[in-house]
């Protein structure tokens, strides 16, 4: 399992590099990471600074290897379809491609 007890989080690269290790989830919900971490469907979220909370997540995975591989394979599975490369390359490409278009319509625009 991966622990993440963070006060602040920006995007939470550490949490999808544990995804793709196949690793459940137990982490604080700041930042971005409930936006990672669906609680109790790929880990498991606790409130920031509730360490009572943080402590019974790690022993309830502890407790439970079944649960521990179920979440540890769906964690795998997400941040293959959702961070591989060549997704992030495409969706990078959309992106661009959408900006250029626009960029064109306001300069006919301006004619």
């Amino acid at each position: 399992m991966y622990v993440s007890s963070s006060e602040w989080e920006g995007f939470g690269l550490s949490i999808v590099e544990a995804m793709a290790a196949g690793k459940p989830i137990i982490a604080t919900k700041v930042g971005a990471v409930p936006e990672l971490v669906y609680d109790k469907i790929n880990g498991l979220l606790v409130e920031n600074k509730d360490v009572k909370a943080l402590t019974s997540a790690i022993l309830q995975l502890a407790d439970n290897p079944t649960l521990i591989k179920k979440m540890g394979k769906e964690n795998r599975i997400r941040a293959c379809k959702r961070f591989d490369i060549v997704n992030t390359a495409k969706k990078y490409e959309e992106l661009y491609l959408k900006l250029h278009q626009k960029n064109l319509n306001k300069k006919d625009l301006a004619l």
